[in-house]
């Protein structure tokens, strides 16, 4: 039973329905009133204007049409580009906006990092320093910061480090200056002296292997200036190296805990000339101790 006004195609198949209207399923229905449509034959050339309506022209090597373009899953329109991708134009190893990173600039802001610690660890010691005092003087983010040392402890043994290469280089510069070791022995005791190494050294608990190690330098430079020494004469005969060595490295190590007690600004020096005062007549030759001079160089 059919309704009137009911749109609903009758039952069955595409293929029956065709069948019984007598006409076969591949035919195309053409509207009431208009001509017949031709039937396309698919062996005849089409004219080469005709190309894209309907048809494209494959690549060669197969693949996509010529002239379309492949889109990226996530974009809306073909041809967007990939997102992240990198402009065809950009260089590689450059950094945001196409910018390289300069290497200078960040040897400098390690280098004003440091000086900065060093001027908050002279001032509050370790445990009162903190790392947003650093970055306030040098003008920098904490993640700036983070980006050169880890902690404040590695900052802290950064510190101590650079110190330590300082001193090292100093001694090289000084053997090229002086003919004497033992005026170089002299000098570099002065070129120790830094207040915020020195509180780092001394009072801070993460930092005591630095210390060691800190200590040890001092010590295996003292026993090979002394030996030095002893080899171009300059040392009197009966003069104990070992036993020299480890009394002057534990007066350097009293001058800076009394120099970190008394917080003066010449109390190192003084403390200096006292121990050269002291210990350097009894292993020195006479006309070799005459030559030295004792106070800081000028």
């Amino acid at each position: 039973m059919t309704i009137a006004g009911d749109r609903r195609r009758p039952p069955g198949t595409a293929e029956e329905r065709c069948r019984r209207a007598g006409r076969s399923p591949t035919d195309q229905r053409t509207p009431a009133g208009a001509a017949p449509r031709a039937r396309v034959d698919p062996a005849r050339p089409r004219h080469p204007a005709a190309r894209g309506v309907g048809q494209c022209e494959r690549h060669p090597r197969g693949g996509l049409p010529l002239g379309a373009r492949q889109a990226h899953p996530r974009s809306v329109l073909a041809g967007v580009a990939r997102p992240g991708a990198r402009h065809p134009g950009a260089r590689a190893g450059a950094g945001r906006r196409g910018r390289p990173l300069d290497p200078q600039t960040a040897v400098t802001t390690r280098d004003e990092l440091l000086a900065a610690a060093a001027e908050v660890f002279e001032r509050d010691g370790y445990v009162r320093a903190t790392v947003d005092d650093v970055c306030l003087r040098v003008g920098v983010t904490k993640g700036a910061l983070y980006g050169h040392f880890s902690s404040k402890k590695a900052l802290a043994v950064a510190l101590v480090e650079a110190h330590a290469l300082d001193w090292a280089r100093a001694r090289e510069r000084l053997l090229r200056v002086h003919r004497s070791p033992l005026q170089v022995l002299v000098d570099l005791g002065y070129a120790a002296e830094h207040a915020a190494v020195r509180r780092l050294l001394f009072q801070s608990p993460v930092c005591d292997e630095v210390a060691e190690r800190q200590v040890a330098q001092w010590r295996s430079t003292v026993h090979d200036l002394l030996r030095g020494a002893a080899a171009r004469g300059e040392l009197r005969a009966d003069a104990d190296l070992p036993a020299s060595t480890e009394g002057i490295v534990s007066e350097l190590v009293g001058v800076h805990l009394v120099a970190m007690a008394v917080d003066a600004a010449d109390a190192a020096a003084r403390g200096l000339d006292r121990v050269w005062r002291s210990w350097l007549p009894a292993i020195v030759r006479p006309e070799v101790w005459a030559r030295l001079r004792l106070g800081p160089p000028r």
